[in-house]
């Protein structure tokens, strides 16, 4: 099977660059004679996975890289595989694959395949999670970031600070035949369990259970965010009042202006946003 590595050498504050300088002689050992193409700028990696289609491609970079490469690699039918180098690496904790590169590497080396679901909105796919509101302007201030706060400290600062100044937002959202105006913080979508650097925004989501878990949270006051912020962080918020947590195959949320919504860490923005879960989508290593 040819294979081919999207590197992407400034992920996680040039960490992508460390990890393939130190691993690539053994990666090259586990998958011979394997291509190696790194990438120059944002989008950079879809456009290579589009135009290198490979049987089998590896990420080493961060959930946004793989993002980017996922939408090459799904039009290509590919399998894929992630060598965690980013700010966040939520996609490998969702795979249970080891923090470690390294060992990570290993895991990869066995080849072992399985099937996941992947999410969408629009003609975009995402396989971690996606969400508007306070949660993508958290992530549009950690993809801005500049100096030395990196990784998990670049999500808290970003927290915290959009936990005492962010205005909320009020949307339409329809799910089950049903629409409804509310007054919200922020709307998560995920795939998977963990956003924002291993928070567990939706724990009960499950990538191979062929739904999108949903978590709501409404546009309360500074005691109940701070209430929210702590219980999020362990993934205890669920019995909260102001939290609506479900399951769906789809949703939809409208609103009046544009509104940032971000998916696996990349932020773009609209009026109108459609999440679709895409059952048995990807096939992944881990």
């Amino acid at each position: 099977m040819d294979t081919l590595f999207i590197v992407n050498p400034t992920a996680g504050g040039k960490r992508g660059a460390e990890v393939w300088r130190n691993l690539s002689g053994r990666a090259l050992e586990l998958f011979p004679e394997a291509e190696v193409i790194f990438t120059k700028g944002k989008d950079h990696a879809e456009v290579i996975a589009t135009k290198n289609p490979h049987t089998r491609l590896i990420v080493v970079g961060g959930d946004g890289t793989f993002h980017e490469a996922l939408q090459g690699g799904v039009i290509g039918d590919c399998e894929m595989g992630i060598l965690p180098a980013g700010s966040g690496n939520d996609l490998a904790r969702a795979l249970n694959l080891p923090r470690d590169p390294a060992e990570a590497l290993e895991v990869l080396g066995k080849k072992r395949v399985k099937t996941i679901d992947l999410g969408r909105i629009g003609h975009e796919y995402f396989v971690n999670g996606a969400g508007i509101g306070y949660d993508a302007k958290v992530t549009d201030d950690v993809n801005k970031r500049t100096g030395l706060i990196q990784g998990r400290w670049a999500y808290l600062t970003a927290i915290l600070k959009n936990l005492l100044f962010y205005p909320g937002l009020t949307v339409d959202i329809e799910h089950g035949g049903v629409t409804e105006q509310k007054e919200i913080l922020c709307l998560i979508a995920g795939n998977g369990p963990y956003l924002g650097g291993g928070i567990p925004a939706v724990p009960e989501a499950d990538n191979t259970d062929g739904l999108l878990s949903f978590s709501v949270i409404e546009n309360v006051g500074l005691l109940k965010r701070i209430r929210y912020l702590r219980k999020v962080l362990t993934g205890k918020h669920s019995g909260e009042d102001f939290v609506s947590m479900f399951n769906e195959t789809s949703l939809s949320v409208l609103c009046k202006d544009d509104m940032l919504y971000h998916q696996d860490g990349e932020v773009f923005s609209g009026k109108s946003v459609v999440f679709e879960i895409c059952p048995g989508k990807l096939r992944i290593l881990s």
